[in-house]
Formats: C-alpha cells, structure tokens, sequence
C-alpha cells in the first residue's frame, strides 16, 4: 500500500513529448502531463531515453492511499494470534514430520 500511495506502479506506459522521466531502484518512472483529449505529443525522441531502461512504469502518487494504513493497523493487530498458531503449527508439523 506504501508503494501504491508514493506512486511507484507496475503500469507500463509509453513516454510522450512533454513527459519526464526517472529512475528510481533500477527501474524507469515515467510523469505523465496531462493532456487535452485530442492533443497528440508523439513520441518522445530515443535520445531522451538514454541512461532509462525499458520498460517504462507510471508514476502516479495517490496520497489518499495513506488513509488505508490506518485501517490496516488494527487488522494487522487482531489477525496476529492467528498468523503465529498457523506458523507455529507447520513449522511443528515439518519439523516432527522427518523424524
């Protein structure tokens, strides 16, 4: 969700004139401008790209998205118990079933 709301998407997309792009952890981000529904940029010129590996993945930061930690805390919290008896339970049943 982190990821999500900093923007970081797996989308891939096509840089167009106007457009920047980035690197970040190895992988190319692309800011896209907003357009006008019937403007056409083009492509962007292969001399721009230099240095950014493809494929080229949207950068779209949804800050909002960070409204849903706070619902992913607490269920986080109450799924625990859980979580530790389930792993707990395999790692007893891998461990007694080579003996």
């Amino acid at each position: 969700m982190v990821k999500y709301a900093r923007g970081y998407t797996d989308q891939q997309v096509r840089p167009l004139k106007g457009d920047t792009v980035f690197l970040h952890g190895g992988h190319s981000y692309v800011i896209q401008q907003k357009r006008s529904g019937g403007e056409d940029p083009g492509k962007m010129p292969p001399e721009a790209l230099v240095g950014f590996p493809s494929p080229y993945r949207a950068y779209s930061p949804c800050p909002g998205c960070y409204g849903f930690l706070l619902m992913t805390v607490p269920f986080d919290a109450a799924f625990l118990p859980f979580e530790a008896i389930g792993w707990a339970g395999m790692t007893w049943f891998v461990n007694n079933y080579h003996e």
